[in-house]
């Protein structure tokens, strides 16, 4: 019901997309940057009327910049808490809050590296793991399972916080720790050496969910962005990404 009506919206105004260049912004989380972009060129093909840019960050700080009214017209979180928190202040269009991808939460580190057990993460051999900070959605994401398996205080001083996830990734690549939590899709901007060492079973799958903010100046070229987001051939473009897709389970 919600996709039909907001079709016709769309189809009622069709020529007003079609008399001028109109411009969107994107806030998304930092480890979506490859696929919406990818996602985007496309769009910009079919829809040559429309521009979008991006700002691309941790979604906590696309948050921040959320609620400063920073020039955003679709929000792309890496966890449903920051978007259902925009959708209780009415800050969100017509409940046009969907899930637009999936991801699975993995440790990375150097391919020699693997381990059967998460426990395993308190050996000598790793120093330091990077690990997002309490308000990054990986952070949120490992610190839930690492409680879980009762690994927090063990782990503790080993941790180095970062920013986002392509921040611990980055610390990873670097040399600078000897793991990360990453999501499987990071692994795409991994160096060759650098491989998903552990898998948690049962998986830990972060959500990303997407909307179009209600304080939006273009609402019209951002609905139709969304809708394509959302379409078909957009969540199949997730799957080079190793993103799952928004319905997948």
């Amino acid at each position: 019901m919600l996709k039909a009506a907001l079709l016709i919206f769309i189809f009622l105004h069709t020529n007003l997309l079609l008399a001028q260049k109109q411009e969107i912004t994107v806030g998304a989380a930092s480890s979506l940057r490859e696929v919406i972009e990818d996602i985007g060129k496309n769009f910009e093909k079919e829809n040559p009327s429309i521009k979008v840019k991006y700002s691309f960050a941790g979604t906590q700080s696309i948050f921040r910049q959320i609620e400063n009214k920073a020039p955003i017209d679709i929000f792309i979180s890496a966890h449903t808490k920051y978007i259902l928190e925009l959708e209780k202040r009415g800050d969100l269009f017509k409940n046009t809050y969907r899930i637009f991808a999936k991801n699975l939460l993995v440790v990375a580190g150097p391919s020699h590296a693997q381990i059967e057990d998460l426990s395993k993460l308190n050996s000598n051999k790793f120093r330091k793991i990077a690990i997002g900070s309490e308000a990054v959605p990986a952070g949120i994401y490992a610190r839930e399972l690492l409680s879980k398996n009762n690994l927090i205080e063990a782990l503790n001083e080993k941790f180095v916080k970062t920013t986002s996830v392509r921040h611990a990734l980055k610390l990873l690549n670097m040399g600078l720790v000897d793991a990360a939590f990453v999501y499987k899709s990071d692994l795409y901007n991994a160096k060759p050496n650098i491989k998903e060492i552990f898998t948690p079973k049962p998986e830990i799958i972060a959500e990303y969910p997407v909307a179009v903010l209600n304080y939006s100046q273009e609402k019209l070229a951002a609905l139709v962005f969304y809708e394509y987001l959302l379409s078909k051939k957009s969540q199949t473009e997730l799957r080079k990404y190793s993103f799952l897709r928004g319905g997948d389970d």
